[in-house]
C-alpha cells in the first residue's frame, strides 16, 4: 500500500539503470522508497527525457540499443506519471526565472511536486545549490 509520494527527475531515475558516480546509492534510495510504499511520480514527458539521457550513452558507445531499451523499461515500471497540467507548467516557468535558470526543465519537477505536496528529489547537485534556499522540499541524493 502506498503511503506517500516523491516527484523524481530524470538524473536521478537514470542513475537506477546506468553504471555512473553514485548509482548505487541512487538504488539503495529506489529500494528503501519500494519497502515503504513510497511512489515516485513523474511528469508525462519524463519518459522522453529519460529515453534521450540513454540515447545520449548509446550515442557514445557506452550501451547497445537493446541495452538501454531495457534500462528505459525498468525505469518505467517504477514511477507512476501524472498529468502535467498547465499551472504546473506555468508555475515551472516562474521557478525557472525566480532561480536565474538557463532552462526550465528541472523547475518543472519542483512545480509538480509542489503541486502534489511532496518532495522532490535529484542527483543534480548544481539544480539543488540552486534551488534548496527557495525550496527547501528539494532533495538532494546525498544530502
Amino acid at each position: 500500500m502506498v503511503n506517500s509520494s516523491v516527484v523524481v527527475d530524470t538524473s536521478l531515475a537514470v542513475k537506477w539503470v546506468l553504471i555512473e558516480t553514485d548509482s548505487s546509492d541512487a538504488r539503495r534510495l529506489r529500494e528503501r522508497w519500494r519497502r515503504d510504499g513510497v511512489q515516485p511520480i513523474v511528469p508525462s514527458w519524463f519518459a522522453c527525457e529519460v529515453a534521450n539521457v540513454l540515447y545520449q550513452r548509446l550515442r557514445a558507445g557506452r550501451y547497445t540499443l537493446p541495452e538501454i531499451r531495457r534500462s528505459l523499461g525498468e525505469v518505467l515500471t517504477f514511477v507512476a506519471v501524472r498529468d502535467f497540467e498547465a499551472v504546473v507548467a506555468d508555475r515551472g516557468l516562474e521557478i525557472a526565472a525566480l532561480l536565474g535558470q538557463k532552462a526550465s526543465y528541472d523547475a518543472h519537477y519542483v512545480a509538480l511536486a509542489e503541486r502534489a505536496g511532496c518532495d522532490l528529489w535529484t542527483a543534480d547537485e548544481r539544480f539543488w545549490n540552486a534551488a534548496k534556499g527557495a525550496f527547501p522540499r528539494v532533495r538532494w541524493l546525498h544530502e
